[in-house]
């Protein structure tokens, strides 16, 4: 089966069919499907009712599958799934769960999705990556939410939650990999100037993907119209 069918028959909003129907599944897809049989060490952060889980699980046959979230889900656990209980805010419970992780081949952010959990999220998990390695941050829209259109959830809130963001919007995780895309210089405001300038040597490429899967180019701003959908792949060297 293809990826999309997979998670479509998991219930997965990762596919075209059910929820916000994101259909991320051709990007991941177009990076995966040669792994899919080997074993990798995968990652996601978000297990939400473990829909996911279920299709990453048929997908990569043979994978190692570590899932992250702040609910506790331990009952997913079996010979190839384990759950790590820890909440995206919290730098040093995300630590406990990397020591854990060494040597991921695959990662995904389907978290909170709120520009501190993302770039705190990014700075624990991918020091411990392998070389050449893929980390996906999924949801990045939310870099870009309105408040018109959005009131409960313009930028700087996540569902609700809120965070500290400035005004001209260059802490939000979109706008953090766009200027390492520009300029070779990463910085987060969440993270030490170690952790920044250690990440910054890590980083291969950046690839940000827009509501309809397409490439932003990077002398581009069409990063600021994603307000539905959103992926930022970041490969490690």
């Amino acid at each position: 089966m293809k990826l999309n069918e997979i998670m479509n028959e998991s219930r997965s909003d990762k596919g075209n069919m059910v929820g916000a129907a994101h259909n991320y599944t051709p990007i991941y897809e177009s990076w995966f499907e040669e792994y899919r049989d080997r074993e990798v060490n995968f990652m996601e952060v978000g297990v939400d009712f473990g829909q996911s889980v279920r299709g990453w699980s048929k997908y990569f046959t043979k994978a190692k599958i570590y899932m992250l979230d702040y609910t506790d889900f331990s009952h997913l656990n079996n010979s190839r799934v384990t759950y790590f209980k820890a909440n995206q805010s919290n730098i040093e419970e995300l630590k406990i769960a990397a020591e854990q992780v060494d040597g991921l081949d695959f990662f995904i952010d389907d978290g909170g999705h709120c520009m501190d959990h993302q770039q705190l999220t990014f700075g624990v998990f991918f020091p411990k990556m392998k070389n050449e390695s893929l980390f996906f941050i999924e949801d990045t829209h939310t870099s870009n939410w309105d408040p018109k259109i959005h009131p409960t959830n313009s930028p700087g809130y996540c569902y609700g939650q809120p965070i500290m963001i400035n005004e001209d919007r260059s802490s939000s995780t979109i706008n953090v990999f766009k200027k390492f895309q520009r300029t070779g210089k990463f910085h987060s405001p969440f993270l030490s100037e170690e952790v920044n300038l250690q990440l910054q040597e890590m980083i291969d490429e950046v690839i940000i993907y827009g509501d309809n899967n397409e490439i932003i180019e990077v002398d581009s701003n069409l990063e600021n119209s994603i307000v539905k959908h959103g992926v930022i792949l970041i490969k490690k060297k």
